[in-house]
């Protein structure tokens, strides 16, 4: 078994989309399709800016290295009506532990711009 604790910050360049500010939030997983009966990870939002740092850690129990995925998904925070996506981005959990960097920007797609950075810590376990 291999724990993963991520770490995520992220910034939004200026662009005509965000030409304000945005209150953002993510929401990570461990596969694009939640299991039932379990929730994605989920930053607090932040108000008012294009450039978060969360300062969150979220840990994922990988069961399968090769085949697991870390979904990404980025948020702009609507109290009265449907939350925007600003982006999202799929990655690979055998990419990051080839990797030997233990944090990288990665870019968002379904977006204009935008980049998270994220950075992770393995641990594994005999169980």
């Amino acid at each position: 078994r291999l724990m993963m604790e991520v770490h995520p910050e992220m910034v939004f360049p200026h662009t005509k989309i965000f030409a304000g500010t945005s209150d953002p939030f993510v929401t990570l997983s461990l596969d694009r399709h939640v299991e039932a009966g379990h929730a994605p990870h989920k930053t607090r939002s932040i108000k008012k800016t294009l450039n978060p740092v969360w300062e969150e850690e979220f840990t994922f129990l990988v069961r399968n290295p090769q085949q697991d995925q870390i979904w990404v998904q980025v948020w702009d925070y609507d109290r009265f009506s449907k939350n925007d996506s600003l982006g999202e981005k799929a990655i690979s959990v055998s990419t990051l532990l080839t990797t030997p960097a233990l944090e990288q920007w990665f870019s968002l797609d379904n977006t204009t711009k935008g980049e998270i950075h994220l950075r992770y810590v393995t641990h594994c376990s005999g169980k």
